[in-house]
């Protein structure tokens, strides 16, 4: 059996009014916000690999690299609820935010992004992201 995305959200969130049905997994906090949206690899190989917090955020930077006219604003990783993460958020053009969480449990992998196309977003908005991200699970 396939493992799920163990979404835990915090009020406020909730699924787009119009979604497609080939996209990933997506929540928004309103109508003028960035789309959190999830997805995840298993590994298929025997045993777990070795994953370390810089590979993680390595896939994270290398995400970001996309955002035109990005310039960093943050990088950082550690333990989560999943296991280690590694996340970066930039700036840009297009969109004008971007975050890319990698979450790893030495087997399993799960990809979360935060983007918002064309205004940066309040504060905690952000705040939340990061925190629904970090508590992500399969189950």
């Amino acid at each position: 059996m396939e493992p799920r995305l163990k979404i835990k959200l915090i009020q406020g969130w909730h699924l787009p009014e119009k979604m497609d049905p080939n996209a990933p997994v997506t929540y928004v906090r309103g109508i003028n916000s960035g789309a959190l949206q999830f997805s995840f690899a298993q590994l298929r190989s025997p045993g777990p690999i070795t994953v370390t917090e810089e590979s993680l955020t390595a896939i994270c930077e290398k995400t970001a690299q996309k955002v035109q006219g990005r310039t960093e604003i943050s990088r950082r990783s550690g333990t989560c609820q999943f296991g280690k993460f590694g996340t970066v958020a930039v700036s840009g053009d297009w969109p004008r935010h971007f975050q890319m969480w990698a979450l790893s449990n030495g087997r399993d992998h799960i990809f979360v992004t935060h983007a918002c196309e064309n205004r940066e977003p309040i504060q905690q908005e952000v705040l939340e992201a990061d925190q629904i991200a970090l508590m992500t699970t399969l189950g």
